[in-house]
């Protein structure tokens, strides 16, 4: 038999399994940017998690994964798309906030697309990074300037926000990425089977990142578990090129699209699986 002490013990280790099997490998814990050992810079403290969030935003911003063509404004697609963002997993600002750092993120989103009048077109995203408790909701808007002619590329306009919510209550850190930019595309035909669409594209991303648990002088007995030694909000730019290649054999579409990040030197492959009706 048990003892009434030994049963306390298992009733409260039961109570902690549930808690602990939440906690992700890339959660984040922001108040490890800060020594708690001794004076913490401000300024290092605060550029580490503005890189921190300027690679996150990587992972969790805009895909392109398609042509600049609209899908008509009776047309619809959805698609399930897998990417690989690089990141600097071996830097301090990730190995001292996640439990389980990596040189790449890998992500899983259902994408769903939906043509409007005047060659216009609606983007819709969710997306998941495993291990972790981040998810990023998407919207977007595609306008075709130059739509649909055999002798010339097509031409759209880009531009949407996403936003990262599920960050631990520890973190407390609401994120946005608003981008905007173009894409050049040609739709070829193979034997009236297949449809090849290449395409080449740019854009110009902004990345807002907020927390309200600051500190802004930070010494050795100073912090608890809610200060931090940086500054509360970073606003970070950067630029994108994509490279991409649909492949379309009746309504089934397989995609793939290449981004480099600038001026962080980063990339993203991400790969496509979906219908168009």
């Amino acid at each position: 038999m048990m003892s009434r002490k030994s049963l306390r013990m298992l009733a409260f280790l039961l109570c902690l399994a549930p808690a602990s099997a939440l906690a992700g490998g890339l959660d984040l814990h922001l108040e490890g940017l800060v020594d708690k050992s001794k004076q913490t810079s401000g300024a290092d403290a605060t550029g580490n998690y503005k890189s921190l969030m300027t690679e996150l935003g990587l992972a969790f911003g805009p895909r392109n994964l398609g042509p600049a063509a609209s899908l008509g404004s009776l047309g619809i697609e959805g698609a399930y798309e897998y990417g690989m963002a690089s990141v600097n997993g071996s830097a301090d600002y990730w190995t001292k906030t996640v439990d389980d750092p990596r040189s790449t993120l890998t992500t899983h989103s259902i994408h769903v697309r939906k043509g409007l009048p005047y060659s216009m077109q609606l983007d819709t995203s969710l997306t998941m990074l495993p291990d972790s408790n981040l998810t990023g909701i998407g919207a977007g808007l595609n306008i075709a300037a130059i739509d649909g002619f055999k002798s010339i590329p097509d031409l759209a306009l880009n531009m949407g926000v996403n936003t990262v919510l599920g960050f631990p209550s520890n973190a407390a850190v609401d994120m946005l990425v608003a981008w905007g930019g173009g894409t050049l595309s040609k739709n070829f035909g193979i034997a009236g089977i297949l449809s090849l669409q290449p395409w080449l594209g740019g854009m110009g991303t902004f990345t807002y990142a907020n927390t309200h648990q600051t500190l802004t002088a930070a010494h050795a007995g100073q912090l608890t578990g809610n200060e931090f030694g940086f500054a509360g909000t970073v606003k970070a730019w950067s630029g994108r090129f994509t490279a991409g290649l649909r492949i379309v054999a009746a309504r089934v579409q397989v995609g793939f699209e290449f981004q480099r990040q600038y001026p962080n030197d980063l990339n993203v492959m991400t790969t496509k699986f979906g219908a168009a009706f």
